[in-house]
């Protein structure tokens, strides 16, 4: 198995709980789980470099872009694919070595109690799992036409 050296983590659907409450003033803002906030620190705490993708570029992105230690921050990135192969390039890390942990953590309808095993469980699987990803990513693409 391949050494992880780079997680690389959706900030809507994965740090945050992918919903939005707008204020009377407009502002958007969004729900954190501070069970998260930790497990982004402890990932980087254990020497993992850290990315962060996101398809807004909103105020609120500039809060998430200061608030935890990111090597690498890319946002108004609307295809997570063509990110994902931006991170590859400036990286100069393969796929093999990334860890994409999407919004597929929101769709799961299974309670996550412990969300640092959980990660660190996503992180040993994945290169495991990653050409099956990039499988799904391509298929809804087509589908899309």
């Amino acid at each position: 198995m391949e050494k992880i050296e780079l997680v690389v983590l959706d900030i809507d659907g994965v740090v945050t709980d992918g919903s939005i409450t707008v204020d009377s003033q407009g502002k958007e803002l969004k729900k954190l789980n501070l069970k998260d906030v930790d497990a982004i620190f402890e990932l980087h705490h254990r020497g993992y470099r850290i990315a962060a993708i996101t398809g807004e570029d909103a105020e609120i992105v500039q809060y998430f872009e200061n608030r935890f230690p990111w090597d690498y921050f890319y946002k108004g990135s609307k295809t997570k694919k063509d990110a994902m192969k931006q991170i590859e390039e400036d990286t100069g890390i393969g796929r093999e070595h990334i860890c994409y942990v999407m919004d597929a953590m929101d769709r799961n309808t299974t309670h996550i109690g412990n969300i640092r095993a959980y990660t660190l469980s996503a992180l040993y699987n994945a290169p495991a799992t990653i050409e099956q990803y990039y499988a799904s990513m391509v298929n809804h693409d087509l589908a899309e036409g």
